[in-house]
């Protein structure tokens, strides 16, 4: 699970001339002289590149034993770029720092400049005005006293004044101003420094402040089948089994059914649907990474949902998971319905806008917000995951391979952390990946009046490994929830909320 480091350095000329014109180098929990060595390397053999072309570019040896001293996973990798996958990608070494350092001296904290000044009368309020280039600052303190043993004087003031500590100002011109002998208290001109500082501060960002526009058109058109509904919230499944399926198409409630393209292919799965054609809607849930190397598969899936061939008509639509499953059917002059799932994101107003640019109209709200966030979306007629274990990775390096135990059979295995929770991984050995599942499935059945004021088009339950009689349990519960408006109690444990209280931190 652990991938080496990424270092890419030697392929920065193959990189630019595929078309790649900027570098992303992340340094997640990385220490500042990883970070400061990193980005040095790159912008140093970038320059190279541009300046004497990829005919004279070559990496100097103690440059990249400059990067594996700082890449803290043991070694490094160039990623999927030369392979489709591979157990040398794999550190099965814990993570340790193998070098010191490298000449990285962190920078000492900038501040900006300000003039100011203090006004100190007895029996009247400090006040103190503090200036930065076009802004300006004031504001009051305390009642100056008149001083009855040990008087203020400018000197010792301006020393505590001066104290502005790691705010983001230090005093270039500061006037003081006291007549006669007075007092105020350490405290009190600290108060007041602290104060302006703030103010200060702002005034300076309220000219940077974006000002919320007016809400925008979204310009995505209501999916076609929910147009001219007072959307209600048609229930839909995701199936991975014939069991469920079975079971799906025996709630009388179920208005929409996906079937995973490892189960939707089967001849015996085509027939089945074909005796219950006029049950509900069908569509066949693509697979979550599409090859060029796969061509030969997405021909019979192609035809399958195409309505080429004897099962012509079979489904109505596809649920797509990937850009490069979309570049295909668009090829292929596809022209029946498209719903993308929750990982071609639609996390604002600017990508729903996007999607209905390129001639999509319906979409599965992202997992990520929170019923906020969801709110301000404006999910009308979109649809929404309210049960089943979801996606926490898909990986294109398979875990059973890594460890020499592939089978070429697709089914689930698992794997657990630290805590010892349990981890589902389904291996889709057809197309070489695996998916790996929360410990725990979503369960939103009680929340559904809260759901419903979102006023989704879909709500729509992912089954994954259920058995027939889980599956089954879990219809009933969410039919009683959504459709008979019925109170129901969550689990008394085992399930997650997602995001849908707490977001994204």
């Amino acid at each position: 699970m652990s991938l080496k480091d990424l270092c890419t350095i030697d392929m920065i000329p193959k990189l630019v001339e595929a078309g790649i014109d900027s570098f992303k180098i992340e340094g997640r929990m990385k220490q500042p002289d990883y970070v400061y060595t990193v980005v040095s390397m790159y912008r140093k053999y970038t320059d190279l590149y541009i300046q004497k072309g990829a005919g004279n570019y070559k990496v100097e040896d103690k440059d990249r034993e400059r990067l594996l001293g700082v890449y803290i996973r043991r070694g490094y990798t160039d990623g999927y770029y030369e392979r489709k996958n591979g157990r040398e990608m794999i550190s099965f070494e814990r993570p340790s720092q193998k070098e010191p350092p490298l000449e990285y001296c962190p920078p000492k904290e900038l501040q900006e400049k300000i003039n100011g000044n203090l006004i100190l009368f007895s029996g009247e309020r400090a006040k103190l005005v503090l200036e930065y280039r076009t802004g300006r600052v004031e504001c009051t303190g305390g009642i100056v006293q008149p001083a009855m043993r040990q008087p203020l004087t400018g000197d010792r003031v301006e020393k505590q004044m001066r104290k502005t500590g790691n705010t983001s100002f230090c005093f270039d011109r500061l006037s003081i101003e006291m007549k006669g002998e007075v007092f105020l208290p350490m405290q009190a001109l600290n108060e007041l420094r602290r104060e302006g500082l703030l103010r200060l501060e702002e005034c300076i960002l309220e000219d940077y402040r974006r000002k919320s526009p007016e809400k925008l058109s979204d310009g995505i058109s209501m999916d076609s089948r929910y147009q001219g509904t007072d959307l209600k919230g048609v229930l839909s499944c995701v199936v991975q089994t014939r069991e469920q399926l079975e079971e799906a198409l025996g709630c009388a409630y179920m208005e929409v059914i996906y079937v995973d393209s490892g189960l939707g292919l089967k001849k015996e799965i085509r027939q089945l649907i074909l005796r219950n054609r006029s049950r509900c809607r069908y569509y066949l849930a693509l697979p979550y990474i599409c090859r060029e190397t796969h061509a030969k598969q997405w021909e019979s899936l192609y035809a399958c949902v195409s309505g080429e061939g004897a099962d012509n008509g079979i489904y109505d639509g596809v649920l797509v998971r990937n850009w490069e499953s979309l570049l295909r059917l668009k090829a292929l002059g596809y022209d029946k319905d498209i719903c993308l799932d929750q990982n071609l994101y639609v996390f604002n107003r600017y990508g729903k806008a996007f999607i209905n640019r390129q001639g999509f109209r319906q979409y599965t709200a992202p997992l990520e917000l929170n019923a906020r966030e969801l709110r301000t979306l404006d999910i009308q007629g979109a649809v929404m995951n309210v049960y089943g274990y979801q996606p926490v990775m898909v990986t294109a390096n398979c875990i059973l391979e890594t460890t020499d135990r592939c089978r070429k059979e697709e089914g689930y295995t698992d794997i657990r952390d630290r805590c010892k929770k349990r981890f589902a991984v389904r291996t889709c050995c057809k197309y070489c990946y695996n998916v790996i599942y929360n410990s725990e499935p979503v369960f939103l059945a009680d929340l559904a009046e809260e759901i419903m004021e979102l006023s989704p088009g879909e709500l729509r339950l992912d089954f994954t490994m259920e058995t027939r009689e889980e599956t089954r349990r879990i219809l009933e519960t969410y039919v009683d929830a959504f459709i008979h408006k019925r109170s129901v109690e969550a689990p008394s444990s085992g399930y997650t909320r997602g995001h849908f209280r707490r977001g994204v931190k």
